[in-house]
Protein backbone atom coordinates (compact mmCIF):
# COMPACT_ATOMS: atom_id res chain seq x y z
CA UNK A 1 0.00 0.00 0.00
CA UNK A 2 1.35 3.57 -0.74
CA UNK A 3 -0.30 6.29 1.22
CA UNK A 4 1.47 9.92 -0.16
CA UNK A 5 1.04 12.02 2.50
CA UNK A 6 2.57 14.88 0.29
CA UNK A 7 -0.67 14.80 -1.14
CA UNK A 8 -2.39 16.85 2.22
CA UNK A 9 0.23 19.41 1.66
CA UNK A 10 -0.79 20.69 -1.90
CA UNK A 11 -4.71 20.21 -0.88
CA UNK A 12 -3.95 22.28 2.64
CA UNK A 13 -5.60 25.55 1.19
CA UNK A 14 -8.75 23.75 -0.09
CA UNK A 15 -9.20 22.39 2.84
CA UNK A 16 -8.56 25.31 5.08
CA UNK A 17 -11.11 27.42 2.74
CA UNK A 18 -13.51 24.72 2.73
CA UNK A 19 -12.97 24.88 6.90
CA UNK A 20 -13.85 28.45 6.59
CA UNK A 21 -16.94 27.99 4.65
CA UNK A 22 -18.26 25.55 6.74
CA UNK A 23 -17.76 27.64 10.05
CA UNK A 24 -19.32 30.40 8.80
CA UNK A 25 -22.15 28.55 7.27
CA UNK A 26 -23.00 26.99 10.61
CA UNK A 27 -22.22 30.55 12.51
CA UNK A 28 -25.11 32.01 10.55
CA UNK A 29 -27.57 29.15 10.79
CA UNK A 30 -27.19 29.08 14.44
CA UNK A 31 -27.42 32.99 14.77
CA UNK A 32 -30.63 32.85 12.49
CA UNK A 33 -31.53 29.44 14.69
CA UNK A 34 -31.67 31.84 17.51
CA UNK A 35 -33.29 34.92 16.11
CA UNK A 36 -36.13 32.39 14.90
CA UNK A 37 -36.40 29.96 17.83
CA UNK A 38 -37.58 32.57 20.31
CA UNK A 39 -40.21 33.74 18.67
CA UNK A 40 -41.23 30.45 17.62
CA UNK A 41 -40.82 29.60 21.16
CA UNK A 42 -43.13 32.46 22.17
CA UNK A 43 -45.70 30.70 19.45
CA UNK A 44 -45.82 27.68 21.19
CA UNK A 45 -46.23 29.37 24.26
CA UNK A 46 -49.49 31.01 23.20
CA UNK A 47 -52.78 29.70 24.41
CA UNK A 48 -54.69 30.14 21.56
CA UNK A 49 -54.58 26.66 19.87
CA UNK A 50 -54.53 28.26 15.99
CA UNK A 51 -51.49 30.12 17.10
CA UNK A 52 -49.87 27.17 19.27
CA UNK A 53 -50.43 24.60 16.50
CA UNK A 54 -48.46 25.79 13.92
CA UNK A 55 -45.24 26.08 15.81
CA UNK A 56 -45.70 22.58 17.50
CA UNK A 57 -45.76 21.14 14.55
CA UNK A 58 -43.29 22.69 12.86
CA UNK A 59 -41.43 22.21 15.66
CA UNK A 60 -42.04 18.28 15.56
CA UNK A 61 -41.29 17.68 11.46
CA UNK A 62 -38.05 19.71 12.07
CA UNK A 63 -37.00 17.48 15.43
CA UNK A 64 -38.10 14.04 13.65
CA UNK A 65 -36.33 14.15 10.87
CA UNK A 66 -32.50 13.92 9.73
CA UNK A 67 -30.78 16.90 8.55
CA UNK A 68 -29.75 15.06 5.35
CA UNK A 69 -33.51 14.95 4.35
CA UNK A 70 -34.17 18.24 5.36
CA UNK A 71 -31.61 19.09 3.32
CA UNK A 72 -32.29 17.21 -0.12
CA UNK A 73 -35.77 18.61 0.66
CA UNK A 74 -34.71 21.69 0.73
CA UNK A 75 -32.80 21.90 -1.69
CA UNK A 76 -34.25 20.05 -4.69
CA UNK A 77 -38.17 20.81 -3.68
CA UNK A 78 -38.83 24.00 -1.53
CA UNK A 79 -35.80 26.43 -2.95
CA UNK A 80 -36.52 25.54 -6.46
CA UNK A 81 -39.75 26.82 -5.80
CA UNK A 82 -39.14 30.30 -4.19
CA UNK A 83 -35.72 31.33 -5.57
CA UNK A 84 -35.01 31.08 -9.07
CA UNK A 85 -31.32 31.46 -8.55
CA UNK A 86 -29.95 28.88 -5.73
CA UNK A 87 -26.65 27.54 -4.43
CA UNK A 88 -25.68 24.75 -2.15
CA UNK A 89 -24.75 27.44 0.06
CA UNK A 90 -28.10 28.91 0.41
CA UNK A 91 -29.77 25.68 0.49
CA UNK A 92 -27.12 24.75 3.59
CA UNK A 93 -27.23 27.84 5.53
CA UNK A 94 -31.10 28.06 5.24
CA UNK A 95 -31.69 24.10 6.34
CA UNK A 96 -29.42 24.85 9.25
CA UNK A 97 -31.09 28.22 10.52
CA UNK A 98 -34.64 26.48 10.22
CA UNK A 99 -33.63 22.67 11.72
CA UNK A 100 -31.66 24.91 14.51
CA UNK A 101 -34.61 27.43 14.60
CA UNK A 102 -36.84 24.38 15.80
CA UNK A 103 -34.55 22.79 18.67
CA UNK A 104 -33.80 26.13 19.79
CA UNK A 105 -37.36 27.20 19.79
CA UNK A 106 -38.02 24.28 22.87
CA UNK A 107 -34.79 25.47 24.45
CA UNK A 108 -36.14 28.71 24.96
CA UNK A 109 -39.85 27.15 25.53
CA UNK A 110 -38.71 24.96 28.49
CA UNK A 111 -36.39 27.63 30.03
CA UNK A 112 -39.55 30.01 30.59
CA UNK A 113 -41.58 27.68 31.65
CA UNK A 114 -39.19 26.74 34.06
CA UNK A 115 -39.72 30.41 35.94
CA UNK A 116 -41.52 29.60 38.93
CA UNK A 117 -44.81 31.94 39.29
CA UNK A 118 -43.86 33.41 42.38
CA UNK A 119 -40.39 34.86 40.73
CA UNK A 120 -42.06 36.03 37.74
CA UNK A 121 -44.13 37.89 39.80
CA UNK A 122 -41.25 39.33 41.99
CA UNK A 123 -39.60 39.85 38.28
CA UNK A 124 -42.73 41.89 37.43
CA UNK A 125 -43.10 44.35 40.49
CA UNK A 126 -39.79 45.02 40.29
CA UNK A 127 -39.99 46.47 36.97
Amino acid sequence: MNIRFDIIGEYLPFFLQGMLITIMMSAIGVLVGCILGFFIALGKMSRKLIIRLPFTWYINVLRGTPLLVQLFIFHYAILPAILEDRTAIISAVVTLSLNSSAYVAEIFRSGLQSIDKGQAEAAHSLG
